[in-house]
């Protein structure tokens, strides 16, 4: 129990580590990373960066979740 007290004592002491970019924008705090550079014609024809909103959309259609226009996804 000692040793235990003593490890939280010691760790309470000890200042919380600094990051690295201590400034951050909101863009990069709602995209949860860096912002992407500027879009040019190669990067949007060639370019893909997946996102954490398209994956589950595609997935419920795969589902049978009906779409917003009303009508169900087609079935194979």
């Amino acid at each position: 129990m000692s040793v235990a007290v003593g490890l939280g004592v010691a760790l309470g002491r000890t200042p919380p580590p600094v990051p690295d970019d201590l400034y951050t924008s909101l863009a990069e705090s709602v995209l949860g990373g860096p912002v992407p550079p500027a879009p040019t014609l190669a990067r949007l024809l060639f370019s893909f960066t997946p996102s954490g909103v398209g994956f589950p959309r595609r997935g419920a259609g795969r589902c049978g979740v009906p779409r917003r226009g009303g009508g169900a996804a087609p079935a194979r």
